[in-house]
This record gives structure tokens, C-alpha cells and sequence, in this order.
């Protein structure tokens, strides 16, 4: 199984934002790790994201 994840630089919040915007047909939230990279999946995706140091920051809606 190939999981989704959209990986965006530190300073690309507002890439994210438009990424997700773009697709607003999937449901996509938007995370950040401590070292500031950014990234964009599904709430499943997420999860396992979560257990590697990402927190939630957008939920794209």
C-alpha cells in the first residue's frame, strides 16, 4: 500500500494551503514536524505521521 504524502519546505505554508485548496475533493490536513517541514495527507496518513513527530497545524478546511 503507497500512502500520500505531499512534503513541503518550512517556508511553504502558504504552498500547502493552496496545494489543499486545490484538492478539494480529498480530504487533506496539513502537518509540521519540530525541524519545520511541512506536510499534507489524509487523516489516516496522518496518524502515523503523528508517531513520528508531525503535529497538526491546518486542517485545510
Amino acid at each position: 500500500m503507497t500512502k500520500k504524502v505531499h512534503m513541503f519546505g518550512r517556508k511553504s505554508l502558504d504552498q500547502a494551503r493552496l496545494y489543499v485548496q486545490n484538492n478539494l475533493g480529498k480530504e487533506l490536513i496539513i502537518l509540521k514536524d519540530a525541524r519545520g517541514r511541512i506536510a499534507v495527507c489524509s487523516p489516516h496518513t496522518a496518524q502515523e505521521l503523528k508517531t513520528q513527530g508531525f503535529q497538526l497545524i491546518d486542517s485545510g478546511k
